[in-house]
């Protein structure tokens, strides 16, 4: 996984991005082309205030530049396997005056898909949610939908794989996942995952979705998931335009002011991963420059409180 930033250290007021491509108004192209014998993402028209990561895929295309190898997915099954539905391909961040934005890139539906070609039965597979770190604490921002079913049994007596995990350690309630959290916005919630029963207590694949009973609310974010026109080796890539107000993750942007978070996002199953830190600064900004003709109305003034000056 490769992370860039080139996000000037000075914010200014707003940023501007024109044209859209797949319903992003962070106005990036996503593509794919062959490289190194393989279908790879590619990534264009990322502007100069954009933060990124990519990962995933062997080797990722960003502003015409070929970025990898990039290690496997862990603990995937390698670069062209049936787990590429599970991907965390690349996650895009913009900050604006008045929120956070985030373009998360996966080749996770938002309805989820089937387990069964992993023995699981009829369980769902599904979205996990955006965690985003401030500090000591950390906030939910709800990216999944409500009915994706796992299973009615109870976690006690059924098999490892199939129960709901927390992430501090321990099993939580088989319906833990069952209410979506689409655009909540929670402080310190109880965060769970779905198979991947040995990952230790805490560890960063740990949290994979939040329950939408647990932590504070502290705002709502606007979420919308876009399916791109893009497929790689028969898998649809998803696109997730993710806008989460900076009061909503306690951070101040009254100038001058800075701001660092570490945003994360996986499958609820944990299996892959992707993130990084972000940070910039809300800035004074300068004071306008007055139009020309406001410029020389304001000099003649001048020159006349000056002309009866001196005939005084």
């Amino acid at each position: 996984m490769v992370k860039k930033v080139i996000l000037p250290a000075a914010l200014a007021l707003m940023f501007v991005t024109a044209g859209t491509a797949f319903g992003n108004s962070l106005g990036i192209t996503i593509g794919k082309e062959s490289y190194n014998g393989l279908e790879q993402l590619t990534f264009s028209n990322v502007s100069s205030d954009i933060q990124w990561v990519v990962g995933s895929y062997k080797y990722t295309k960003v502003n015409g530049a070929w970025i990898g190898p990039h290690d496997p997915a862990s603990p995937g099954l390698g670069y062209s396997d049936i787990h590429r539905k599970f991907d965390a391909m690349a996650l895009f961040f913009q900050p604006t005056l008045s929120e956070a934005k985030f373009l998360l890139v996966t080749g996770m539906p938002p309805t989820g898909t089937p387990a069964t070609n992993v023995g699981y039965g009829n369980r769902q597979f599904g979205p996990g949610d955006l965690k985003v770190e401030v500090g000591f604490d950390n906030y939910g921002v709800g990216l999944r939908q409500g009915g994706l079913f796992w299973g009615t049994v109870d976690p006690g007596p059924s098999h490892p794989w199939f129960r709901v995990h927390k992430a501090e350690g321990g099993t939580d309630v088989i319906s833990a996942r069952d209410a979506g959290t689409l655009g909540m916005v929670k402080k310190n919630p109880q965060w769970d995952r779905v198979d991947n029963h040995t990952l230790t207590p805490y560890s960063d694949r740990a949290y994979a979705f939040f329950r939408a009973d647990s932590g504070t609310s502290t705002g709502a974010a606007s979420v919308n998931w876009t399916t791109t026109s893009v497929s790689l080796q028969g898998f649809s890539v998803y696109a997730c335009e993710i806008g989460v107000p900076w009061s909503a993750l306690g951070i101040n942007t009254t100038p001058p002011s800075q701001f660092s978070f570490r945003a994360s996002w996986r499958p609820d199953c944990g299996n892959d991963i992707i993130a990084a830190n972000f940070s910039g600064s809300f800035n004074v900004p300068p004071p306008p420059i007055p139009e020309a003709s406001t410029l020389l109305l304001a000099i003649s003034g001048l020159s006349v409180v000056s002309f009866f000056r001196r005939r005084r």
